[in-house]
């Protein structure tokens, strides 16, 4: 027998294919690794993104919620005022009927 196998498998040649699979094998293992990662990375960021706009919806909600709040106190506020301003000019308008007929009376005297 001239060829250079030993009984084992392990000739020059097997052992360089061996070596070149090996290569093959860790190359395509790194790049999984890096895209595994970048995939992971992308999550996260996605992730953090739907969380922000959970914040920001929460704050517009929370803006309108004291928006209408506010409008709504003003609107009461005005009632308010409006009720008192009738009130007033209920009064003035009972003392004219009742003070004018007194005035009347004591001018005639």
């Amino acid at each position: 027998d001239d060829d250079d196998d030993d009984d084992d498998g392990n000739s020059p040649k097997s052992s360089a294919q061996g070596d070149d699979i090996g290569t093959k094998f860790n190359d395509v293992m790194a790049r999984f690794q890096s895209w595994k990662e970048a995939k992971e990375e992308a999550e996260e960021k996605e992730r953090q993104a739907r969380e922000k706009d959970k914040e920001v919806e929460r704050q517009k909600k929370e803006a309108v919620e004291k928006l209408i709040l506010a409008h709504a106190r003003a609107h009461s506020e005005e009632i308010r005022k409006t009720k008192e301003q009738q009130q007033e000019s209920g009064r003035r308008l009972i003392r004219h009927q009742v003070e004018e007929p007194k005035r009347a009376e004591a001018s005639s005297l």
